[in-house]
């Protein structure tokens, strides 16, 4: 609690200033929390090798993450058993981690925005003194991020 109020106080301060510099804010604000069920396996264990695993851990992780299955429960019935190609166990000790693995190379995707990083939401700032940059600048980085 005490990391995400630092962080709040820290973005709304650079906010401030860019409003006392005459600059224009303009914030995009992504929830990521659907994103744990996203995850590409072969991109991520991709990632852990740059990390520097290999061998047995990266193995375990190559283990972990595919052949999962996920059953629905709605009014006592019960759906067939669908196949999860994608995403980390959600509920697990280790799911927030390997989320945050997966994203800690977000600010390095080459965006023009000021990125600020939180738990599971991401926003991007930019400020300008000319009112259209901010939107091409924010159109700019979300294709960038998708990628």
């Amino acid at each position: 609690m005490h990391s995400t109020l630092m962080a709040l106080i820290d973005i709304t301060d650079n906010w401030y200033l860019n409003i006392d510099g005459d600059l224009t804010n303009a914030i995009l604000f992504i929830d990521l929390n659907k994103a744990f069920d996203t995850i590409d396996h072969e991109i991520f264990l991709s990632k852990l090798e740059l990390y520097g695993f290999k061998g047995v851990s990266l193995n375990l992780f190559r283990d972990y993450l595919p052949d999962r299955t996920q059953v629905t429960v709605m009014n006592h019935v019960k759906s067939e058993s669908s196949r999860i190609s994608c995403g980390v166990p959600q509920g697990s000790i280790l799911g927030p981690l390997l989320f945050l693995l997966y994203i800690n190379d977000l600010p390095n995707c080459h965006l023009l925005s000021d990125v600020r990083m939180c738990a599971d939401g991401t926003n991007l700032t930019f400020a300008s003194s000319d009112a259209e940059e901010p939107f091409s600048s924010l159109t700019h980085d979300l294709s960038n991020l998708k990628q």
